[in-house]
């Protein structure tokens, strides 16, 4: 998030066409200090041509819109917003301090790189120089020269640093990541590729190719596979909200029953925890309570989205100790790994903890702040190891009952 914040700052990363290989704040803050090996250091943002003879002059990454950069980062953000959902968002202050998706925030910056082709309130397209043809001439006009670095503060193509590529690394960006319309900005002719044109270098686009690189898939298998993944996607956000509260009644109702039942039949409860269902390490009475207390308050708040955290560790324990101590069922597993899920990630959208969560970070009480920093530090670090984790488990899980199919008994 401190990242972002940085990133998404006009008076460092964020210009007005992208994100700057370099922040504006080296424009005068260029002094390094001392590094042990190195000696005394220092960097200067340069958003235009370099001034540096360094790697034959070609070291024009050092301030300008460097296209590959933006790309990877947009790519980055989409993935992540697939991974948090529309519930984590992030200030920012180029936006009068709204809070945006990581979607949001890459389709601002996608509208940005765009408009280093769209044509400005002058009618002149930021890209490319004042007197070149393809500014107004009208059989050049509508195309467009494609560059490797752009000009940070006012959007225009370099000319050193390998404006004759499309990227460095060796492969066309794929388009799909920036907003609808962008390839119709783009020149295009009878050919599948980029055409190489013009004075000075740079790329004159042909046709872009939405889709990816090409590769081992045709078109229509990887326009295919894009339909299924953004399909799947839509589905998750509309579904997964409901399926979520199904899941914890689901799990809640399981805990809450036999709660119930053992509360109406104390004695009953009793002797079973003294004779049936001992726990070593704990007294029978003590047991008892816990685990008809456990039963009975933590699955409201469980359904309710309430506490969710602290209310599924306490029913994961009590699971475990059932499997454990009491009968071994598959159950009472799926039971615990469907609870560890909401330790670790906490319930979704349609729940208290979000509702209240909105401004729980900036309230005055004692220790919100550190507990939203907790919890999102569980949800970003914990989350990935446990869903990794759950999917070993669950191919574990398949592969015995598959060799339990295959291989007869004796």
């Amino acid at each position: 998030m401190r990242i972002l914040e940085r990133l998404l700052d006009e008076k460092e990363f964020l210009s007005p066409y992208g994100i700057r290989a370099v922040s504006a704040r080296h424009a005068t803050h260029k002094d390094l200090g001392y590094l042990p090996g190195v000696g005394n250091t220092h960097i200067e943002y340069l958003p235009g041509e370099s001034d540096s003879g360094l790697f034959g002059g070609n070291s024009n990454w050092r301030g300008p819109i460097w296209m590959p950069c933006n790309f990877t980062l947009i790519q980055a953000l989409e993935k992540f917003h697939r991974y948090l959902g529309n519930d984590f968002k992030i200030r920012v202050q180029a936006a009068g301090s709204a809070e945006f998706t990581l979607r949001e925030i890459a389709t601002l910056i996608s509208e940005r790189l765009v408009d280093i082709f769209r044509r400005d309130s002058e009618g002149r397209i930021p890209a490319l120089p004042a007197d070149s043809p393809f500014q107004n001439d009208p059989n050049w006009k509508d195309l467009l020269l494609f560059h490797e670095y752009f000009h940070a503060d006012n959007g225009q193509g370099a000319r050193r640093g390998a404006p004759d590529r499309l990227d460095r690394p060796g492969r066309e960006p794929d388009y799909a990541a920036l907003p609808q319309g962008y390839s119709g900005l783009l020149a295009r002719t009878d050919e599948n590729k980029p055409r190489a044109r013009g004075r000075g270098g740079g790329l004159m686009l042909a046709r872009t190719q939405p889709y990816g690189d090409g590769g081992f898939f045709p078109h229509w298998a990887r326009r295919a596979i894009h339909l299924w993944c953004h399909g799947f996607d839509t589905a998750l956000r509309v579904l997964g909200p409901s399926l979520d509260v199904y899941i914890r009644a689901w799990l809640a109702q399981h805990f809450f029953i036999s709660g119930v039942l053992k509360a109406a039949d104390w004695d009953h409860a009793l002797a079973l925890a003294r004779y049936e269902y001992l726990v070593s390490w704990m007294d029978p009475v003590t047991a008892s309570w816990t685990g008809v207390l456990i039963e009975l308050i933590a699955p409201p708040l469980l359904l309710l989205g309430l506490a969710t955290r602290a209310t599924a560790a306490s029913l994961m324990a009590l699971a475990l100790v059932i499997q454990f101590n009491y009968q071994a069922l598959d159950l009472h597993l799926l039971w615990a790994a469907m609870l560890g899920w909401y330790v670790v990630r906490g319930a979704g959208s349609l729940s208290l903890d979000r509702i209240l969560a909105a401004g729980l970070a900036d309230s005055a009480l004692p220790l919100a702040s550190p507990l939203a920093k907790a919890a999102a530090w569980t949800s970003c670090t914990l989350e990935p190891i446990y869903r990794l984790l759950l999917r070993v488990w669950f191919a574990a899980s398949l592969l015995a009952a598959g060799g339990c199919w295959i291989i007869p008994s004796r």
